[in-house]
C-alpha cells in the first residue's frame, strides 16, 4: 500500500487545495495532506476524507501487520505478486 493510496478504498488520493487571497484567489496544494475523492469511499461519505501524509503513512504500514497478526493472512492487494 503506498502512501499516496486511500487506505479504505484503494483508489488514488490527492493533495487538497487550499484558497489563498492576496489580490486575487490562487488556488494552491496542502503538501502536508491527502484526501480521498472517490464518492463512494467510506472516508469521503462520513466527511473525513483528508488526512496528514505522516498519519496516513503509519496508518499504511501498520494496518497490513495488524491484519495478518489476526487473521493470518496478508490483505488481497498485497498478497498480489
Amino acid at each position: 500500500m503506498a502512501s499516496q493510496t486511500c487506505i479504505y478504498c484503494y483508489q488514488k488520493s490527492c493533495h487538497p487545495k487550499a484558497m489563498l487571497t492576496k489580490n486575487k484567489r490562487v488556488s494552491q496544494e496542502i503538501k502536508g495532506a491527502l484526501m480521498c475523492v472517490n464518492p463512494k469511499c467510506v472516508a469521503v461519505k462520513s466527511g473525513k476524507s483528508a488526512k496528514s501524509q505522516d498519519a496516513l503513512s503509519s496508518l499504511a504500514i501498520g494496518l497490513p501487520g495488524l491484519i495478518r497478526c489476526l487473521i493470518g493472512s496478508p490483505l488481497p492487494p498485497s498478497a498480489q505478486p
